[in-house]
Parts: structure tokens; C-alpha cells; sequence
């Protein structure tokens, strides 16, 4: 009796289990009537879903290449559990595809008691929206993984805690990514191209976040835009803005570091900043470049290539050649420059040009006050302005701004000053020691793939039935086992009572 009670209850803790962890696997030549094993798989998305139920705490759904469209497949409700969609074979040409039509063209939806979503290994194809990530809960985490989108208008909107795409292509797309509210963003290895608008807006200016950017290429397509509390950090590490629609990088507060960043031909600007637009309120917004490649970009207003307003800016190892703007500062404007806000090394400044003061940089302050910068190794050649070809201060109203260098460690080579009389640097110069003004943030985001390993062959329906004989085998050896010690302890026990009736009838 007690082993039967045994394996009936582990009978039913088995399947217990087995409901908790689901995975179901699709086919175009499923059939949704099916368990949704490997052998039997569902026809859809729906017909996956369907499985869940109030015991189910995460599904897998393992898909079949093929193309998956309509209502079934297309703008399904997706569970109140955590979801992982994966393509369930690893060979690199087969091909899991969305494909929508013109009468529902949003793809996954998750929102109310939406939980954890990770897709990984799919193609959209002409849709409106790839992914809404909205949970009224925003401790929840959206991963995207090698999927392509092409044609999607809106491929990932996002509104929740943690936001992970990796090794993405995202091709004409209106705006690619958009961020509502986040704790962390990593980003690796993802092209945008031929796009409009922007391939990323993040904007929330309460939001204190972690970001991450690196090896992303932009060819043809939006820029991306940061609008983030103070106190946020973030990186961007080797990222290329090619022919780029309007200014590569706009961003709003943080700190921030920049490295191995490429742009050009960014369009001329209807306004400030023609690659990067760096703005903050004297709040400790900063931002720290590090071989950076600024080529051929314009602004009709100020800053060729960089806008600066009220923020901190270092610059190292970087070369801006062939900028221009339409006031000043044909690659560098700052302005409402605070002391110490400014330092530039080992770096060139090649034929910019400015159509007011300042061929390279000009650097306006936000009054009569000293404002110490600092420069040190570097070039200025064939840079044209009315004035400072080189670099130009206070050329809106009277300032303070010093800059201090070696003169021995500085280049003026052939800079052009269209006034009379003029020079290539208007500046108070002074040689204080270089002092560089920023530094990189430090921490590390890591893309994590999801919450369940999809690299199996069976089904959950499967495991069960071959788990299930296993412990069941287990426990009838365990039973045999018991049985004979019992047994053994009864002959035991006998024979010691024997003898025990043997020693009374001595008395």
C-alpha cells in the first residue's frame, strides 16, 4: 500500500510539473487539435497558446520554418506567463517568417499582465508594428534576438524594465525603436538601414537608466535620440552613422561615454549640431569622446558637427574634417560654457569651415566669469572663418573664456581668416596643465538570451511520460528493497524472542 500511495502521488507531481514549464511546437502542416509535441505539433500561434493554463508559468513555442500569417498568427493574445519564441531548427538557412497583410499588421502585443517576451530567430515581413512591450507591470523584461524586420513601420515599441536586442537588422522602418520608460537598454550588433525619422528615440526624463550601445550600423536611416534623467549612464562603442537622415545622435542628460564612433555625410540640419546635438542644464550632464570620426556633416545654425549647451565635453584621439555650419563653429559650438567644461587632445581639426567666427570651434560662456579649457596635441589645418579660424570665444557677447595650451604641442597650419586683421584664435590663451574635464561611465550590460533552453528535441508532453517511468522504476526497486529488510528485521526479531522463551523456561 505504501508504495502505491508513493507513485500515485509522484504520478501526480509529474505532470503537475510538467504543466508548469510548457513547450509547444508549430508547424505550417500542424494541426492545432494536436498536444503541440515535436511529433504532433499545433498549426499556429493561437493553437500554442491555447495550451496555457492557470498552472502554466512559462511557455516555449519551438517554430518550424515557414511563412505564418493571418488572424491566428498575426496580433494573437499573447499569455499572462513568461514567453520565449524561438525557430526550432539551428541551421542558418531555414527561415521562420511573419508575414503580414493589410487587416492586421501588428504582430505581438503584449500589455496588462503581460509578462517576460523573448523572440529570437524570425523575420518580420511587412507589418505595422513588430512588437508593443507595454505591461501594466514594468518589472518585466523584453529580449529580441536575430530577428530580422523588414518593412515594419514600428518594429519594437518598449515600455518596461529591461530591453535587450541583439544581432537585429531593422530595414524601412519609420522609427525603429522606441523607449517609453526602461532601468537598463543593452543593444549589440544591430543594422539600421534605408529608415526615416529615427532608428532610436528614448524619452523619459525621469528615468534614471544603464545603456548600452556597440557594434551598430547606420546606413541611410534615422538617427537615434536620448532624452534621460541625470544619473543615467551610457555607452556607445563602434557605431557607424553612413549618410545618416538628419544628425546622427541627439541626447538629453546623463553621463556618458563615446568611443570609436564614425559619421558621415550626416544631411544638412535644419538647426543645431549637424552630427551630434549634446545638451544638459549644468547638472553634470557630460559626455567623453574617444576616437571619434566626424566627416562631411553640416548644420545650417551652429556646430558643423557638435552642439554643446550647458554640458561637459571631452574629446580625445578624434578628427573632424570637412564640417561646416551656417553661423559658427564649423565642427565645434558650446554654449553657456561653465569653467571646466571643456578639454581637447590628440586630435585634428581638417578644413571645417564656418560662415561666421570660428572655422574649427567657437565657444560661447554664459557670462563675464573665467571659464578655463584645455587643449593639448592638437591640429588645426586649412579651417576657414570670418575670425578664429581656429578657434573663436565669445563671438555672440563678451565672455571669459581662456583656453590654455602648450603652444609647442599645438598645430596652425594654412587656417584661413576672412576679416582682416584677423587670427586663428581670438581666445584668451593661457598654459595651464591639460586637465581632462570627463570620463567614461563604468558598468557592463550582457544580453541575456531568455529564461529557457530551446536547444531540445522533445516536448514536455514527451518528458513526462519518460520521466515518469524512470521514478516509477525507482521507487519499485526502492519498494523491493524495503520489503526485504523488512523481512529480514522480522526473521531477526523472531528468532531473538525464541530465544529469549528459551532462557525463561531455564528459571
Amino acid at each position: 500500500k505504501f508504495v502505491a500511495l508513493v507513485v500515485a502521488l509522484l504520478v501526480v507531481c509529474c505532470y503537475a510539473d510538467d504543466d508548469l514549464d510548457l513547450t509547444v511546437y508549430i508547424a505550417t502542416d500542424g494541426d492545432d487539435a494536436n498536444v503541440g509535441s515535436v511529433d504532433a505539433p499545433c498549426a499556429s500561434l493561437a493553437g500554442a497558446f491555447a495550451l496555457v493554463n492557470n498552472d502554466t508559468t512559462s511557455i516555449t513555442v519551438l517554430m518550424a520554418a515557414g511563412s505564418y500569417s493571418g488572424g491566428k498568427n498575426i496580433g494573437v493574445a499573447v499569455p499572462s506567463v513568461p514567453v520565449l519564441i524561438d525557430n526550432s531548427d539551428e541551421d542558418d538557412d531555414s527561415v521562420v517568417s511573419f508575414d503580414c497583410d493589410a487587416t492586421n499588421g501588428v504582430v505581438f502585443v503584449i500589455a496588462g499582465n503581460g509578462r517576460d517576451f523573448h523572440l529570437k530567430d524570425v523575420d518580420m515581413n511587412n507589418c505595422t508594428t513588430g512588437i508593443s512591450f507595454t505591461p501594466s507591470d514594468a518589472q518585466q523584461t523584453l529580449t529580441v534576438g536575430d530577428v530580422n524586420f523588414n518593412q515594419v513601420l514600428y518594429p519594437v515599441t518598449f515600455s518596461g524594465d529591461a530591453l535587450q536586442l541583439d544581432d537585429s537588422n531593422f530595414v524601412g522602418a519609420n522609427l525603429a525603436v522606441s523607449v517609453n520608460n526602461a532601468t537598463s537598454i543593452y543593444m549589440n550588433n544591430c543594422d539600421f538601414e534605408s529608415g526615416a525619422d529615427l532608428s532610436m528615440s528614448v524619452d523619459c526624463d525621469t528615468c534614471v537608466m544603464e545603456i548600452q550601445i556597440e557594434d551598430i550600423k547606420v546606413e541611410s536611416a534615422g538617427g537615434m535620440r536620448f532624452t534621460v534623467a541625470p544619473g543615467t549612464a551610457g555607452t556607445f562603442e563602434s557605431v557607424s552613422f553612413d549618410d545618416p537622415i538628419g544628425r546622427a545622435l541627439e541626447v538629453s542628460g546623463g553621463m556618458w561615454g563615446l568611443s570609436t564612433i564614425e559619421v558621415e555625410n550626416a544631411e544638412s540640419v535644419g538647426g543645431d549640431g549637424g552630427a551630434f546635438h549634446f545638451s544638459g542644464s549644468n547638472d553634470g550632464t557630460s559626455f567623453d569622446l574617444d576616437s571619434i570620426t566626424i566627416t562631411g556633416t553640416s548644420a545650417s545654425g551652429y556646430g558643423g558637427a557638435i552642439y554643446v549647451d550647458s554640458a561637459i565635453l571631452n574629446i580625445d584621439d578624434s578628427s573632424f574634417e570637412g564640417c561646416s555650419s551656417g553661423f559658427l563653429g564649423g565642427a565645434i559650438f558650446m554654449t553657456n560654457l561653465m569653467d571646466e567644461s571643456l578639454s581637447v587632445s590628440d586630435s585634428t581639426f581638417l578644413s571645417n569651415t564656418a560662415a561666421g567666427k570660428g572655422g574649427a570651434i567657437d565657444l560661447e560662456s554664459s557670462g563675464n566669469g573665467t571659464v578655463e579649457t584645455y587643449f593639448d596635441v592638437v591640429s588645426f589645418s586649412n579651417n576657414t572663418a570670418t575670425n578664429g579660424a581656429a578657434i573663436s570665444c565669445c563671438g555672440i557677447t563678451s565672455c571669459g573664456v581662456v583656453v590654455n595650451y602648450d603652444t609647442s604641442s599645438m598645430t596652425f597650419d594654412d587656417n584661413t581668416n576672412t576679416v582682416s586683421n584677423g587670427t586663428d584664435v581670438t581666445c584668451t590663451i593661457d598654459d595651464a596643465e591639460f586637465t581632462s574635464v570627463a570620463t567614461e561611465p563604468s558598468f557592463s550590460l550582457s544580453y541575456d538570451e531568455g529564461y529557457a533552453d530551446t536547444d531540445n528535441d522533445s516536448s514536455n508532453n514527451d518528458e513526462g511520460w519518460y520521466y515518469l517511468l524512470i521514478i516509477v522504476g525507482a521507487v519499485v526497486i526502492v519498494g523491493i528493497i524495503l520489503c526485504i529488510v523488512v523481512a529480514l528485521i522480522a526473521i531477526a526479531c523472531k528468532c531473538t524472542k525464541r530465544k529469549s522463551y528459551d532462557t525463561v523456561s531455564d528459571y
